[in-house]
């Protein structure tokens, strides 16, 4: 193997590297961070809204 092909293929290891460690690393901080805003539907709780609602006391 030739010393540019060598220099060719750990560069290339780098950048592989770099760009999965700003993919996978970096967002996991931002994930554990704060809150990403993807949670935009209803949350869902085990309090009802109406709390004298009672399932079985036939009001």
């Amino acid at each position: 193997m030739d010393r540019s092909e060598l220099i060719t293929t750990i560069l290339a290891f780098v950048l592989v590297g770099a760009l999965l460690y700003r993919k996978y690393a970096k967002g996991q901080q931002n994930k554990t961070g704060s809150d990403t805003g993807r949670n935009t539907g209803p949350s869902f709780t085990s309090h009802s809204r109406d709390d004298d609602y009672e399932p079985y006391s036939k009001k």
